[in-house]
């Protein structure tokens, strides 16, 4: 299957109400995605009954914003636990601005799917074996298209599923065998726990540019964005990310062998 190339975007059209969506459309998205982690020899994954991927599609049409951030501002893991979830999720979606009719819907969706996969830094991550379940949105009217891709993993086994009550969350389990803790990348990293000294203990050394300890997403304009290992290069924000916007200069004075230069202050022409 090979991949196609991405429509040229029109301008968002408003107050055009959602189209249905038949249950053999997410059949096919499905098996479009068992067919790319075949390919990649990754597990096959089953239909996920978390409806976050479906809201998250549903969000993107009505605002005509392809965003992480919902009109709520929720992030998607936040709407995955909302809708019950209770494993990390990885979240991918691909919209597409033009004019749209029932018969391109299965090309929307092999476009979507293969950019998906076809994308190198998309491709490491959802290749990943401990993938077990897909949750999937698909939403559409004549003038957008948009596909979200959830994908679960059974990371954790619960004793005592989260839950959120008084501005804590609490929770018991264990991290499951052959889960694999390391990884390639190293944006962002949250802590929690009762022990503070022991979270800071955690927390520097933890490999990520940036390490939350009771909180996420606050990022503070004199603090520093940046990721460790294949996260990225350089920081932004803070008093370091002026080093990206200078040049420096060497200006180097060879003191060996004086009385053959001209004196100091001379204006030397060419």
């Amino acid at each position: 299957m090979m991949p196609r190339q991405r429509r040229q975007s029109s301008p968002f059209k408003p107050n055009v109400p959602p189209r249905p969506v038949g249950p053999e459309y997410y059949y096919r998205a499905l098996e479009l995605v068992k067919y790319f982690r075949m390919q990649g020899n990754a597990p096959f994954v089953e239909m996920g009954v978390i409806p976050a991927a479906q809201q998250h599609a549903d969000d993107c049409l009505a605002t005509g914003i392809s965003s992480h951030w919902d009109l709520d501002g929720l992030k998607p893991y936040m709407r995955y636990s909302r809708a019950g979830g209770c494993q990390p999720t990885t979240v991918f979606s691909w919209y597409n601005t033009e004019p749209v009719g029932i018969t391109d819907l299965e090309l929307m969706l092999e476009d979507g799917v293969t950019w998906l996969f076809e994308t190198m830094g998309n491709r490491r991550v959802v290749l990943d074996s401990i993938f077990r379940r897909v949750n999937l949105g698909i939403a559409w009217n004549q003038w957008l298209f948009v596909l979200v891709v959830e994908f679960e993993g059974d990371y954790v086994d619960f004793n005592r599923l989260p839950v959120i009550a008084n501005n804590a969350i609490a929770f018991a389990g264990r991290v499951n065998k052959g889960v694999r803790l390391r990884s390639e990348d190293g944006l962002v990293a949250g802590v929690w726990s009762a022990d503070y000294p022991r979270a800071m203990r955690v927390a520097r050394g933890i490999r990520a540019g940036t390490v939350w300890i009771w909180g996420n997403y606050a990022q503070p304009v004199e603090g520093i964005w940046g990721g460790y290992k294949q996260s990225g290069m350089g920081r932004e924000l803070g008093y370091r990310c002026l080093e990206d916007f200078l040049e420096v200069k060497q200006i180097f004075i060879d003191g060996t062998g004086l009385t053959s230069k001209p004196p100091y202050g001379q204006v030397i022409k060419e």
